[in-house]
């Protein structure tokens, strides 16, 4: 049962880090457009799809009724800032080093970030064993 609790988890988890990440990269599209640099609006939406994500995930994915949500957010926070900074140096690398345009570097940047946020997410944020 804990294969199937934990496939059923990655997929709701990948099912929401896609609406999340819909959210984030047309945010940063939006943003591009009307020329904010592209790492303060990768930053920008990459905060606000994080917001989404961990509310989705929190309630449903996890199903984490729990009343830690300081303590969780706090967590998460630490998370964010990780998985900005790695996302950002994703996006950096392939744009000055290789010449990849923003747009795509953006958009490669999310396949990197996502094993390590669901780790994070299951393991630390909404793991009860912990609290």
């Amino acid at each position: 049962m804990k294969i199937f609790n934990l496939g059923k988890q990655l997929m709701y988890y990948g099912f929401f880090g896609f609406l999340a990440t819909i959210v984030d990269y047309g945010l940063f599209l939006l943003l591009y457009y009307f020329n904010v640099h592209y790492l303060l609006a990768s930053l920008i939406s990459a905060i606000i799809g994080s917001v989404v994500n961990f509310n989705l995930n929190k309630k449903i994915t996890f199903k984490d009724k729990s009343n830690r949500i300081v303590k969780q957010f706090a967590l998460y926070i630490i998370g964010v800032i990780i998985y900005l900074g790695l996302k950002t140096l994703v996006l950096y690398v392939l744009t000055a080093v290789f010449g990849i345009n923003p747009v795509v570097s953006k958009l490669l940047s999310f396949g990197v970030v996502f094993p390590f946020n669901f780790l994070m997410n299951k393991y630390v944020i909404f793991n009860e064993a912990l609290y």
